[in-house]
């Protein structure tokens, strides 16, 4: 998932991808996964990347790219 937030006044980019978005995502994988069988055997996680303007910067952006952000069985993010 990949998110931008023009500023954190309502929690920036990582408040956009709650749970019921991330099971939205998650569910998505699972039948992609259970319909194409030659991937069944692979590793997957679900990562986010975080996008922000930089404080100051007109024209230069933070990325933070969270590995493993959530999991088929958490109920959270982070």
């Amino acid at each position: 998932e990949v998110k931008y937030r023009a500023s954190n006044a309502f929690g920036g980019a990582a408040y956009s991808i709650p749970p019921s978005k991330q099971r939205k995502i998650i569910h998505a994988a699972l039948s992609f996964l259970d319909s194409h069988q030659q991937f069944s055997q692979l590793d997957y996680r679900f990562d986010a990347l975080l996008i922000t303007p930089q404080k100051g910067a007109r024209a230069e952006l933070d990325f933070e790219w969270i590995q493993n952000a959530f999991s088929a069985d958490s109920s959270g993010f982070f």
